[in-house]
């Protein structure tokens, strides 16, 4: 089956590396690189290939079979994210009202 590559960045390339590194002898067969992880998304749900992509991008879609990759020890692979902001932008109505609802988000959930 062809992957379907998308365009992130370096760390979460490295990990997906190591983690098919993990698992198979030999390397995956790359048959699209597209731009945006949404047109890897639609292309997968369109049956053009498989695509290694965050939980947050196919979670919304029951058509879309899903697998959790897993380390050697049988845990799931987590990625942590952090979001940086000055201090003094929240103050600014927009930045606050997403800082807000950022800090809402039960991400243990997701």
């Amino acid at each position: 089956m062809t992957q379907i590559n998308y365009k992130t960045d370096r760390k979460l390339i490295a990990l997906v590396e190591d983690w098919w590194n993990e698992n198979f002898d030999y390397p995956p067969n790359v048959g699209l690189r597209v731009d945006q992880v949404d047109t890897c998304k639609e292309m997968i749900i369109n049956g053009l290939g498989y695509g290694i992509v965050p939980d947050l991008i196919v979670d919304d879609d029951p058509s879309i079979y899903k697998k959790t990759l897993k380390n050697p020890d049988g845990e799931p692979i987590i990625r942590k994210t952090w979001m940086y902001y000055d201090q003094d932008s929240v103050s600014v109505n927009t930045i606050g009202a997403f800082l807000r609802y950022i800090h809402s988000i039960d991400v243990k959930r997701l």
